[in-house]
């Protein structure tokens, strides 16, 4: 597993999703379903330097890639295709005459290749799955060995995202080349998937992604461009302009994908469900979504391709047979679910006289994409609203000042273990938790320990992470029933004052080389406590984590008329005035009004802090 970004070489890495099982190619076909669902698999952990941006499969394995003769990436059999190939050749005219001598690295079958050659171009290709007689294409890998390189323009299409070490790599090609002529490159753009949360479109094989931002940042000049429906990006660049160093970005996207079956529109997973259903695209996509329906993949019964190289062969792991439309029955059928709507048309003229239903999966990502984000206005919408509506904010201050003297938080337990806290600043922690995914949070205060179980199962439900629990006094028996608890694995309890030294250096013990640290401050509440523990645990905290400051709600009791006459902390001496003091010389951090603006209840009013840089 990869420490480090591949293109930068930070430490400061973050997962993009959950890390998934998949296929080791995409594009490997199968001659036997038995031989298909023995298909190797690797772990497919998506992974975002949080320095540069760049976006890599961490755990990806060179020593599994094997590409043979069974490996059909083909798509010249759609006109479809042809027509996208067409623009790229204009790219290429646009930079290049016919004169020009091209290279091609990852020329695949050599499509693209001849489609030059009849064009005029001077062209040689690499590529070790070649498998015709072309002289002009060596079966090999391209690399130093080649250094009489002497091209005009070096293409690389959809190759880049197969190269571990992409910079190194393109430094190469331009030392090879004597950092003279252009680079063309296209790779599938990360944004595309993204905004359309298609996790089929996320393939082992392929161990890295580009943003636009990241194939940009390769050289200090070029030209950028999307294509094919902008599921593709390109770029062409001087060889003299690749860069020999790649310098922390300022504009860094996050991203968070699901790659579990709960990615996938209800509305598809229904008609798997209910209707006969088939699959047109047995590559790439098609392969992936299998993959990821599980059990219900086996409601699908066949996957339909027009590359015959692919017919009568088996999928990856599923094991699903493709056929040929032209073989296929298509009168039992009602439903034909479409791997990638740029092919839409093609498809409908295909088989319109059946009159099926036939959706894009695409287009239904889309569609669900705007749901969210319609959602989210309305959540705003709602949010705002709250802050203004003057009868709820009375309500919320009457519910507050009855709960608190009543004890209400006491009346709570995660897992078997009391936690003291409000049910709804532990929704708020469950999204936080959820969305930054932690490798680390670091907890002062622990009384029973509730909270820390109810930590410790967040990241169990992750599969990551720990949790540091720091308090003066662990009495004996709350340390024995948290050291019981299923949850334990998780656990490290630290006994001692969290503004000691030598509690504190345990702590950055723990917390080196974690990639994503998130703070709760949860013990003493007076000022000068709390204000010593955010100067000693804030620069822990990492970019976009939290750090969480509770009980900030004391300053406010004393104007609803709740004082605690036996504790140290009053109003003008407790967290929330310590976290305005913090703020006044700490830009690092911004209070998070989203958050206590949406829970109403909540003693952490302030108390949710983003760190924003």
């Amino acid at each position: 597993m990869k420490n480090n970004c591949p293109l930068c070489n930070s430490e400061q890495l973050n997962l993009v999703g959950n890390p998934v099982h998949l296929p080791v190619f995409q594009n490997k076909v199968y001659n036997t379903e038995r031989e298909a669902k023995n298909a190797n698999t690797g772990i497919f952990s998506l992974t975002l330097c949080e320095k540069c941006g760049f976006i890599f499969n961490r755990t990806f394995d060179q020593n599994l890639m094997n590409y043979n003769t069974d490996y059909h990436n083909e798509q010249e059999f759609s006109a479809v295709f042809d027509l996208h190939l067409n623009q790229v050749q204009s790219i290429i005219s646009k930079h290049t005459n016919k004169n020009s001598k091209l290279i091609e690295v990852g020329c695949g079958k050599g499509h693209f290749l001849s489609k030059l050659k009849k064009e005029g171009f001077s062209i040689t290709g690499f590529d070790p799955a070649y498998e015709g007689t072309d002289n002009a294409i060596i079966k090999d890998y391209f690399s130093e060995k080649y250094s009489n390189i002497d091209a005009e323009l070096i293409i690389l299409r959809h190759t880049l995202e197969h190269i571990e070490f992409p910079l190194q790599f393109l430094q190469n090609i331009a030392k090879a080349n004597n950092f003279k002529g252009k680079i063309y490159i296209e790779v599938p753009a990360f944004e595309w998937i993204a905004n359309n949360r298609a996790v089929w479109d996320l393939f082992y094989e392929h161990c890295n992604y580009f943003t636009k931002n990241t194939l940009y940042n390769l050289f200090t000049k070029s030209e950028h461009g999307f294509l094919f429906g902008e599921q593709y990006q390109y770029l062409v660049a001087d060889l003299e302009s690749i860069k020999t160093l790649i310098e922390p970005s300022a504009e860094i996207r996050r991203f968070n994908l699901d790659f579990t079956f709960s990615a996938i529109n209800q509305e598809i997973k229904d008609l798997i469900r209910f209707t006969n259903t088939i699959i047109w695209g047995g590559s790439s996509k098609g392969v992936t979504f299998l993959n990821i329906l599980g059990q219900l993949s086996q409601n699908i019964k066949t996957v339909i391709d027009i590359n015959p190289k692919k017919s009568g062969k088996y999928i990856a792991v599923t094991g699903h047979k493709i056929i040929l439309p032209e073989n296929f029955d298509f009168t039992k059928t009602e439903t034909v679910l479409v791997m990638n709507g740029n092919y839409l048309p093609e498809i409908n003229e295909l088989i319109e006289k059946h009159n099926l239903k036939i959706i894009s999966i695409d287009q239904h990502s889309s569609d669900c994409r705007n749901a969210i984000s319609v959602h989210q206005k309305e959540l705003t919408e709602r949010i705002n609203n709250n802050v203004g509506n003057k009868s709820l904010q009375q309500s919320k201050n009457d519910f507050l000042k009855e709960t608190i003297q009543a004890k209400y938080s006491y009346n709570f337990s995660w897992l078997g273990i009391p936690i003291i806290q409000y049910p709804q600043d532990i929704v708020a922690m469950q999204e936080l938790i959820w969305e930054i995914k932690p490798d680390l949070i670091i907890e002062t205060g622990i009384a029973h320990g509730g909270s820390l179980i109810f930590y410790a199962s967040m990241l169990e439900l992750l599969n990551k992470g720990e949790i540091v629990g720091i308090d003066i006094d662990i009495r004996a028996h709350n340390r024995m029933i948290i050291e019981k608890h299923p949850m334990y694995k998780r656990i490290t309890m630290i006994e001692g004052s969290s503004i000691a030294p030598e509690t504190a250096e345990k702590v950055f013990e723990k917390a080196k080389n974690k990639q994503t640290i998130m703070v709760v401050l949860d013990s003493n509440h007076t000022h000068e406590h709390v204000l010593l523990e955010l100067e000693l645990y804030a620069n822990l905290v990492t970019p976009q984590s939290y750090l969480v400051v509770f009980d900030t709600i004391v300053e406010d009791l004393a104007d609803l008329g709740v004082e605690f006459p036996n504790r140290p902390w009053r109003k003008g001496n407790n967290p929330k005035t310590a976290v305005h003091e913090f703020l006044k010389n700490n830009s690092d951090f911004e209070i998070d009004y989203s958050i206590q603006n949406k829970l109403l209840i909540t003693v952490a009013p302030d108390g949710y802090l983003k760190r924003v840089k």
